[in-house]
């Protein structure tokens, strides 16, 4: 019996959430085989048991990872607001206002296992906006909520972020703490299309094989 459900394809990338990707990348790592890979992609991104994958078409599977790994290698652009579960956040106006804690926070959270720790520094509640400049509040550490906000624009503030990151360490913060070579690898990698400071060598979109 074929199975017949319907469900909703991710026409771009910040139309997946940061945790989906990050619970995907924690299971999937870079030795998967395809269809272990294809079975968890359907399971996390779309919530299609593994139970059901054997009852699935062929050529509906080949469709839904083709438009997911497509989503996935968008290059997404840089969103400094967006909203999420009616709260307006806001990108840091001015990195140089950062805290010591923030800075140190910032670097501590580079897996992706943390980046909604990481997005909890980089994007906050705008609490007052004027003119097109807006404030936002103070850091108070981890926001849960942000595990459920998009991809494409966790990512573009990542690489951003490391752009700006290694400027300040070229410039004025050559300290231990943050070494220039670390960083422009890591900006390299997001740069290139490879992916964003993985925990694994091979970007997403190497799992999402079409072939069977």
């Amino acid at each position: 019996m074929i199975l017949d459900i319907k469900i909703e394809i991710p026409e771009s990338i910040n139309d997946i959430k940061l945790w989906h990707w990050q619970k995907y990348m924690s299971i999937v790592k870079e030795d998967a085989d395809v269809e272990f890979a294809n079975r968890k992609a359907l399971e996390i991104f779309y919530g299609i048991d593994g139970k059901h994958y054997t009852k699935l078409k062929v050529k509906d599977i080949d469709k839904i990872v083709s438009v997911l790994s497509d989503a996935l290698r968008e290059k997404p652009t840089l969103v400094t607001r967006f909203v999420l579960n009616d709260i307006e956040y806001g990108f840091i106006p001015d990195f140089d206002d950062m805290t010591f804690g923030e800075f140190v926070d910032l670097d501590k959270y580079s897996n992706i296992k943390d980046y909604h720790k990481l997005m909890s520094i980089l994007f906050r509640p705008i609490i007052n906006d004027s003119k097109g400049k807006y404030a936002i509040a103070s850091y108070e550490g981890s926001n849960e909520l942000l595990k459920d906000m998009p991809l494409g624009i966790t990512l573009s503030a990542t690489a951003f972020f490391l752009t700006i990151a290694l400027q300040l360490t070229r410039g004025i913060l050559k300290s231990s703490m943050v070494t220039e070579p670390i960083l422009k690898q890591k900006q390299d990698l997001v740069l290139s299309g490879l992916g964003i400071l993985q925990s694994t060598p091979l970007p997403m979109e190497a799992y999402l094989n079409l072939k069977m």
